[in-house]
């Protein structure tokens, strides 16, 4: 959406299934006699997922916000829909909340690395979600999902049935070979 026809969007929200992104931008319409007027766009991403193998995994998101950024909501959490608990859940308000921004004001940044223990027999719900409010500036924030990734514990490796097969027909050939002579007659 522009304003009035200019060239600067006063809105605009974008999501995918790896990311939500929110921009607004009042400053044309503040100039061009519209002060007083707000803008706010907000952007939505939920992934349900079910994993193939049961054990922990790290969900790495990456936040940044441009321009006066501080002027936004997000949030990001995980549920286990299977259980109907919520496994963490991180958000902000103007500057406050529980994401770890640096606050650094042009730009922000925050990353999280959580790792998770998940349940191959449950679904889950990932869920982003990220606001922008501007009068007369601008506001842009982001959240990326950059991994899920497995956590750094050794795999479990379980041989298959035919090997435990072999290694008994071994096992019972070089018992029959080592019994001793006279036994066999």
């Amino acid at each position: 959406m522009s304003i009035d026809g200019g060239s600067t969007p006063a809105a605009q929200a974008n999501e995918s299934m790896f990311g939500v992104s929110a921009y607004t931008d009042m400053r044309e319409a503040f100039w061009t006699g519209w002060p007083g007027q707000n803008s706010t766009a907000g952007a939505e991403s939920e992934i349900q997922f079910s994993p193939l193998t049961s054990g922990a995994s790290a969900i790495d998101l990456n936040f940044l916000g441009t321009y006066n950024w501080y002027n936004s909501a997000g949030s990001v959490s995980l549920i286990d829909t299977t259980s109907d608990q919520t496994l963490w859940s991180y958000g902000w308000y103007l500057m406050a909340g529980t994401v770890p921004w640096d606050y650094a004001l042009y730009p922000g940044s925050a990353t999280l690395s959580l790792e998770t223990d998940f349940n191959s027999g449950d679904t889950y719900t990932l869920t982003m979600w990220t606001q922008t409010f501007s009068d007369q500036d601008q506001e842009q924030t982001s959240i990326q999902l950059s991994g899920i990734g497995v956590a750094s514990h050794p795999p479990i490796v379980v041989p298959e049935p035919a090997t435990f097969a072999f290694i008994g027909l071994a096992a019972l050939l070089l018992a029959f070979r080592c019994r001793p002579a006279w036994s066999r007659s």
